[in-house]
């Protein structure tokens, strides 16, 4: 699957599984943009 100049957007960022994807997708050179949402807020993501 090619990420080049996708946009991921993550659902429950902030929760267990959500903040390992978010760490994962950060490592990915060619994605554009992550966008995260949550009910609850994080600063550190």
């Amino acid at each position: 699957m090619s990420l080049q100049g996708d946009v991921c957007v993550v659902t429950g960022a902030c929760g267990f599984l959500g903040e390992r994807l978010v760490r994962l997708l950060l490592e990915e050179d060619k994605l554009t943009e992550i966008r995260m949402l949550d009910i609850h807020i994080r600063p550190q993501l």
